[in-house]
Parts: structure tokens; C-alpha cells; sequence
């Protein structure tokens, strides 16, 4: 089991990851393992965060609608980012 403390992508601000910083981590070797399971995590836990909040009826909607016949996959989060 991998576990990495985070604060090392956030330790110039407090904006977390964004797409550019995400590029900067994915060529550095000492990082780029620890920023795409990041990413995927993320991605994943938004996933069942949406689905928690759908139905549990919590706010007007879910986080987001994905699509019924598209499985969303931490391998899917990391396309979105590398193709953003």
C-alpha cells in the first residue's frame, strides 16, 4: 500500500493541484507516482462524493452527471488531466 504525505504538492500555496503543476510533478520520477495516485484519488472519491450526495438527497442535485455506460476509473481521471 502506497502511502505519501501530500503537503509536498501543495508547499508554494494553498490553491491544491492544478493542471500545470500536475505536468510538473509527472516529469519529476521522485514525484510522479505520488501525483498521478493523488489525482486518482481525488478523482475516485468526487466520484462516490456525487453519488453519496445523490442519494442521500443532500443540495438540489449530485456533484455532477457522469455517463451511465462510462465507467469512471482512476486510469479515465488521469486521461481528463493529461488531456486537459
Amino acid at each position: 500500500m502506497l502511502f505519501f504525505n501530500s503537503n509536498f504538492l501543495f508547499a508554494d500555496d494553498n490553491t491544491g493541484i492544478t493542471v500545470q503543476k500536475y505536468r510538473k510533478y509527472l516529469k519529476d520520477p521522485s514525484t510522479d507516482t505520488h501525483v498521478k495516485s493523488f489525482v486518482m484519488g481525488m478523482g475516485i472519491g468526487y466520484l462516490y462524493g456525487s453519488a453519496l450526495a445523490e442519494k442521500k438527497k443532500v443540495g438540489n442535485s449530485p456533484l455532477f452527471c457522469p455517463p451511465e455506460n462510462l465507467p469512471i476509473t482512476g486510469d479515465l481521471v488521469l486521461n481528463i488531466f493529461d488531456n486537459y
